[in-house]
């Protein structure tokens, strides 16, 4: 679609240069040179086409960048990452770390300052307040480093436990930024700068002993990762400021010493984000085994009555067709007891229901203890109880005269002077059985009949 703009060119040529359309029409008049109609055009339309002098409009090469105002606005993100965290996890030590960066950003950002434009060390006839202004400077620093310092150890002192904040606290923080500001009226730097490396020390050892208890103790990598990264910058501090007196100043040392605290910084940074996701992780791991826990409970009692420990029948609905089909497929004997308490509800009657679920209970706990795992203890309703055993039917029997004795010699039995008793009944179990009902009827009468044999026909 350029092509409508073709005549609107053309036109413009002939009107800035008539004389060359004319030449190239005609054919009789010369060319004229590139500085002729230059020269032409700047008498007509009084236009300059100097060419610009690009050295002095390109921008310079260089860029200068201040180092720790670069790194004190990267503090600011793991700040802005704790604070975030802390929605999602909203535990003291959370909030105490993003505190604390917020204070090593604010720091940085002080020190990115030239000292120059600070006039930390010229004062004109007490007129020049940019020397007050650079003391006040230094002591807001000294207040940041020690805030940081202090915030950090907090975190790792909160971490997993109540936010206590220790009495003397809060005096010391006072005592401490009153002290730095008196210093910027009197002292000047000698009576900030030292306390603060001093009280830094102090707190990041402290940090880094609890990070590596809270290491110990959990087995958490962030809190491993943490204490070294709070121990390394400790050391490398501790460094510095000796080859800094040894040396009587800044060398190249106590720079690269300087430099490194980034990376121990780094590794902070990385550590504290990385233990509060394991405690996160780890928390979410414990309540879902205690809530497989509850699950099993839960699931325990739907299927066990609570008195006598023992199976219901609800159970017995679920286990029957399972142990049927061992039965029948690989030929594992079954055999079926069915037990009732004798004059039970003479002791009901006589001593309380308390003493007749104290009787319930010592049948349930000795029906459980003489039979093994593979066997199934039921309480059928009442005094009645089912046990499911996997035996012949001459070893049930010789097992069913065994519970009826440990019964009698329980202590709840032998208290009530034999006034209970223990029938049984016993059914074996054919290959072919696919229903119990019929079975248990069995054994059910057969209990009666030896009930009223030992009752003297009463079946009470």
């Amino acid at each position: 679609m350029a092509w409508p703009l073709a005549p609107a060119v053309v036109l413009a040529g002939v009107l800035l240069f008539p004389s060359a359309g004319a030449a190239q029409t005609a054919g009789a008049a010369p060319a004229e040179s590139a500085a002729e109609v230059r020269e032409r055009l700047r008498d007509r339309f009084a236009i300059g086409f100097e060419r610009p002098d690009w050295t002095r409009e390109r921008p310079s090469p260089f860029v200068t960048i201040r180092a720790r105002r670069v790194a004190g606005y990267i503090a600011f993100v793991p700040a802005a990452t704790m604070l975030m965290l802390y929605y999602f996890r909203p535990r003291p030590y959370v909030i105490a770390w993003g505190v604390a960066w917020v204070a090593l950003g604010g720091l940085l950002l002080i020190l990115s300052n030239d000292p120059r434009d600070l006039r930390l060390h010229e004062f004109d006839d007490g007129r020049d307040l940019r020397l007050l202004q650079g003391r006040l400077a230094v002591a807001l620093w000294g207040v940041l480093v020690v805030a940081f310092a202090a915030f950090a150890r907090f975190g790792t002192l909160w971490f997993r436990a109540p936010m206590a904040v220790p009495r003397w606290a809060r005096p010391a923080a006072v005592a401490v930024a009153a002290w730095f500001v008196a210093s910027a009226f009197w002292l000047g730097l000698i009576g900030i700068v030292p306390i603060t490396f001093l009280l830094l020390w102090l707190l990041v050892a402290g940090a880094a002993r609890e990070s590596f208890r809270v290491a110990r103790r959990h087995r958490f990598a962030g809190a491993w990762l943490i204490g070294g990264s709070f121990a390394g910058m400790l050391a490398g501090q501790i460094v510095a400021a000796g080859h800094l007196v040894w040396a009587g100043g800044p060398t190249v040392v106590t720079a690269s010493l300087s430099y490194l605290s980034a990376v121990w910084g780094a590794g902070i940074a990385f550590g504290m984000h990385l233990l509060v996701f394991e405690d996160l992780t780890a928390e979410l791991r414990d309540a879902n085994v205690q809530l497989g826990q509850a699950r099993d409970e839960l699931a325990a009692l739907a299927i066990t009555d609570p008195l006598t420990g023992c199976y219901n029948r609800r159970f017995f609905a679920d286990i029957a067709p399972h142990e049927l089909e061992q039965h029948r497929r690989h030929g594992v004997p079954l055999s079926l007891l069915f037990l009732d308490i004798d004059r039970f509800k003479q002791v009901n009657d006589t001593h309380g229901h308390e003493v007749g679920d104290q009787v319930l209970a010592a049948l349930g706990g000795v029906l459980q203890a003489r039979t093994r795992e593979a066997d199934f203890v039921f309480r059928w309703g009442g005094d009645e109880f089912l046990v499911l055993l996997s035996a012949e039917d001459a070893d049930a029997r010789a097992k069913a005269a065994e519970l009826r004795a440990a019964f009698l010699d329980s202590p709840a039995a032998r208290a009530l002077n034999g006034l209970v008793d223990l029938s049984v009944g016993c059914a074996a179990v054919p290959p072919e059985t696919r229903d119990l009902g019929p079975l248990i009827e069995r054994a059910d009468a057969e209990m009666y009949r030896r009930k009223r044999g030992q009752n003297g026909g009463a079946t009470g």
